[in-house]
């Protein structure tokens, strides 16, 4: 009896300790744009992109842009950059994403986006097969006003990206995960597998006596 009480609280014990690890949250939220100030075009011939910084090794889960002026199942691209220039450098990752109506629009249910602590760019752009702008014949744009501005904006007007100088306030999220912790459906078996062979310890000791 008291060998299974031990191993109980055993596995209570792993399980609350675990319970924190690896969750999402919102590592980048400038807010949505009031609207005011000048909006940003996004099309075939301009982009935007945010320095945004990681403070933990991350997974990136999901990027967003407040936008408005495209049309539902329009498309554009979401792309992170490295930080070895001082406007976007080398290309991570890139993702397609879909219009869905004026707001918060990106990439989500990303998987192994990984980055290392540190400071990147998320580009928000409209490519060749992209769609964007095809509907309304204007593109899309990136609303300003946003309450926690990026610490660093760059522009991209047809030849290649340049800082804006003052940061645009535009409306950007990045979701997140720590890839250090260890999620609970893997780490589980482990903590159960051991509990099992606790168990099969205390039986030979029964036996024995």
């Amino acid at each position: 009896m008291k060998r299974q009480s031990f191993a109980a609280l055993l596995l209570l014990a792993g399980l609350a300790g675990l319970s924190g690890t690896a969750q999402a949250s919102l590592v980048v939220d400038t807010g949505t744009p009031s609207g005011s100030g000048l909006s940003y075009i996004l099309d075939g011939n301009d982009y935007v992109a945010g320095q945004v910084t990681f403070a933990n090794n991350s997974t990136i889960n999901s990027v967003s842009a407040y936008m408005g002026g495209g049309t539902a199942g329009e498309t554009f691209t979401v792309v992170v950059y490295d930080n070895t220039n001082s406007l976007p450098g080398n290309t991570l990752y890139t993702g397609t994403a879909t219009y869905g109506a004026d707001g918060w629009n990106g990439v989500s249910s990303l998987s192994n986006w990984l980055v290392n602590a540190g400071t990147y760019w998320v580009a928000f752009e409209v490519g060749s097969s992209d769609t964007l702008g095809t509907n309304s014949g204007t593109g899309g744009y990136l609303l300003q006003g946003a309450p926690n501005p990026l610490a660093a904006t760059a522009y991209y007007a047809g030849s290649a990206y340049a800082s804006t100088g003052t940061p645009l306030s535009i409306g950007v999220q990045v979701d997140a995960s720590d890839v250090a912790a260890v999620p609970l459906p893997a780490a589980l078996p482990l903590l159960l597998s051991g509990l099992g062979l606790l168990g099969a310890v205390g039986r030979r000791k029964r036996r024995t006596v």
